[in-house]
């Protein structure tokens, strides 16, 4: 098959062909920012992933913190409340019980069983 062409069609083909590459030349740019635009979305999300992880992992770190505080402090609470029973057991006398308050005034020798000296510092007022 003969096909004639004429110089109108030429004309119209080298437009056609320039409106072609003017075309792909936008679609690459398009493909390009496109391709860009993926990167910079992975790598945010793969850092916003690992920034989760850290998150996660520090919240695990502060649950176990979190659970050793409450331990100790449940055994902090018991031995609080064994201190107040026993304190208020020995803050109960016995009826028949009777307390008497010693004095001593004068100056303290040494006790037969010890034979340290008196101390320096007694009596105490008379350092003054």
């Amino acid at each position: 098959m003969i096909r004639i062409v004429t110089r109108n069609r030429l004309a119209h083909l080298d437009a056609a062909r320039a409106r072609t590459r003017e075309l792909e030349q936008q679609a690459n740019t398009a493909y390009g920012s496109h391709i860009r635009e993926t990167f910079v979305l992975t790598a945010r999300a793969e850092a916003a992933e690992k920034k989760a992880e850290t998150s996660r992992q520090e919240v695990r770190s502060l649950q176990i913190t979190l659970e050793d505080t409450a331990a100790e402090l449940a055994a902090a609470r018991t031995e609080l409340a064994d201190m107040a029973k026993r304190l208020e057991e020995l803050s109960q006398t016995p009826a028949d019980a009777s307390m008497a308050l010693l004095l001593h005034y004068g100056e303290p020798t040494a006790s037969p069983r010890t034979s340290r000296p008196p101390s320096p510092m007694w009596p105490p007022w008379e350092s003054r």
